[in-house]
């Protein structure tokens, strides 16, 4: 598990043997708070990433190419992401889906990323579409079932569990 962390200084020093004890890889984001805002902006990342990372492999999968190669040659590219490297190998191509993280979890961090959005004045697009499909995705996908399942609604046909 990574950490991303805020704190003061002198209260991160304190408080570092036990965060060492909890994780192998910790950054210091800056001040108490930060590291919320930290966890939420990269969640919304990796909702974003899944979903537009089955899209890309549903595309080509339709176009011929196979979604394994599909993956190596992203990931030896600009495409690559978490999703690509990680997400897909590990839990969606296998159709394992169980990565440990909710459907549940996800939605949170994808909502508490809009409200963030709008408490700052900002318009997201891309990031309001993406919680538009997170939220939407509740007709068909429990809060139980992993986060990775997410993908299921691009095509069902390709990465559905029975496919």
């Amino acid at each position: 598990m990574s950490m991303v962390i805020g704190a003061e200084d002198e209260v991160l020093a304190r408080a570092m043997p036990v965060l060492e004890a909890m994780s192998g890889s910790r950054v210091h984001v800056g001040r108490c708070g930060a590291g919320n805002v930290a966890k939420i902006a990269n969640n919304m990342l990796a909702a974003c990433h899944l979903i537009s990372t089955a899209e890309a492999v549903a595309m080509a999968a339709r176009a011929g190419v196979s979604p394994e190669k599909l993956l190596e040659g992203v990931n030896a590219g600009s495409g690559r992401s978490g999703a690509s490297q990680v997400m897909f190998p590990n839990w969606v191509i296998n159709k394992a889906y169980d990565s440990g993280f909710t459907m549940g979890l996800m939605r949170k961090d994808v909502g508490l990323a809009s409200e963030l959005a709008q408490q700052l004045g900002m318009e997201l697009p891309l990031a309001n579409t993406v919680a538009q499909l997170w939220d939407a995705s509740r007709a068909t996908l429990d809060d139980s079932e992993d986060f990775c399942a997410i993908v299921q609604r691009t095509d069902p046909t390709l990465f559905g569990h029975g496919a």
